[in-house]
């Protein structure tokens, strides 16, 4: 059953909102966040991996930083674009060269 869309569009927004402010109470909470507070710990624990581990940043030979953990499906998303814009170019190349 279809239900009308500014409903449906206003709970997502408000489910969002709702989550946001459910992460920024939990966030505040935890107290002041600054570096060797008990606040930054409390912050650093909430934030680690749910199996334990930290995050793993990495710098890339760009200077942009990113996850670790992402790197993989980040090159291979990069690689599927390239490859989708060259195949677009190639098909536009061959409607071109057949005419009208």
């Amino acid at each position: 059953m279809l239900r009308p869309m500014a409903s449906d569009t206003t709970s997502i927004f408000d489910d969002a909102q709702h989550r946001a402010v459910q992460w920024l109470a939990a966030w505040d909470r935890q107290g002041i966040h600054r570096t060797a507070t008990a606040g930054d710990e409390a912050g650093a624990e909430w934030l680690a991996r749910s199996d334990g581990m930290p995050f793993r940043f990495v710098k890339s030979s760009g200077g942009s930083w990113g996850f670790a953990e992402l790197a993989v499906e980040w090159s291979l998303e990069r690689d599927r674009s390239s490859h989708a814009v060259k195949t677009v170019r190639d098909n536009a190349a061959l409607y071109q060269k057949a005419g009208p």
